[in-house]
């Protein structure tokens, strides 16, 4: 009992210096402000002002929930969603519902995009394997050629007194440097990859390419009004669609012209321009690359619904 009683006095005494220095060294007001308040069972306002930023404004606008939002975030500015707590949940709720619905379309979008990217893949990866194979194998008979003629020509006929041996053995040399540069422009040529066998399906680059494309490789109406519109932060005004085909033009990502409508419509699978002997390595990796650049800016919608998430919180 001694103990404890001179340990609280020794506290006592702590908390009465800490208390003294406090009130020396921090300047007036300062303890105000780190005082806690009580609760008072009152709704307190919030000092911070919510406010959406470019790209949730413009996710808001898309999904059609510009009102509902400003209206939810005026509750909340003014501190009047804790006395309206039924009505500002209830919008909430149907809010984040809606924001959820078009995440769950958009990573589904995507999910087709993977789809076509993996098939796409599969094709020039048994194109590449094929190719593979077949200048190996021009490569291994253009050796083995070299190999069976020139021993037969330094051999018997080169060693033989005979001069029609002799005359054998030059004529059959010219023969094997033929066959030496055949097989290799063969090799060359075969370098290029051959035609795919399975039958080419029109794609999801179709729509963005200008072309009416089937209802079963569109993009959803409100992913494509976000590539048809600017980005907030954008300083030319170009549509996020018409920024992509610039880039397609013009950023050297690409070893085809597509500013020829007929490679446009072979690469997209559709028009008239498009045949299945099109089908080879350099278009299919092509059409790879600016899949993966159209799934790239349409998940850029991402960051607005998150932020749009995140004002709302």
């Amino acid at each position: 009992m001694q103990f404890m009683s001179i340990f609280n006095l020794k506290r006592e005494l702590l908390t009465s210096i800490f208390a003294c220095l406090l009130a020396v060294f921090l300047p007036a007001g300062a303890l105000a402000d780190i005082a806690v308040p009580l609760h008072t069972g009152e709704p307190t306002a919030s000092n911070t002002n919510i406010t959406l930023k470019p790209e949730a404004e413009e996710a808001a606008k898309l999904l059609g929930l510009e009102d509902q939002i400003h209206k939810l975030l005026d509750l909340k500015n003014s501190g009047k969603a804790e006395a309206l707590y039924s009505e500002t949940l209830k919008l909430q709720l149907s809010i984040i519902r809606k924001i959820m619905t078009a995440g769950l379309e958009l990573r589904t979008t995507a999910a087709r995009f993977d789809r076509e990217i993996t098939f796409e893949t599969q094709v020039v990866d048994k194109l590449s394997r094929e190719r593979d194979l077949a200048v190996a194998a021009t490569n291994n008979a253009n050796f083995l050629q070299l190999g069976i003629l020139s021993t037969i020509i330094d051999g018997p006929l080169a060693q033989s007194h005979n001069p029609t041996n002799n005359r054998d053995a030059n004529r059959l040399n010219i023969v094997s440097g033929l066959m030496v540069g055949g097989f290799a422009a063969l090799a060359l040529v075969e370098q290029h990859g051959g035609i795919r066998s399975s039958k080419a399906e029109p794609n999801m680059l179709g729509q963005s390419l200008g072309f009416d494309a089937p209802a079963e490789v569109k993009l959803p109406p409100m992913l494509w009004a976000y590539l048809n519109s600017p980005s907030p932060n954008s300083s030319h005004g170009l549509t996020r669609r018409e920024q992509l085909i610039e880039y397609w033009k013009t950023g050297k990502a690409l070893s085809i012209n597509i500013k020829k409508q007929s490679t446009r419509e072979q690469v997209a699978v559709l028009g008239q321009h498009h045949h299945q002997w099109n089908e080879t390595i350099k278009l299919i990796n092509n059409r790879i690359t600016m899949l993966f650049d159209l799934r790239a800016m349409t998940d850029m919608l991402n960051t607005g619904l998150v932020e749009l998430l995140e004002a709302l919180d």
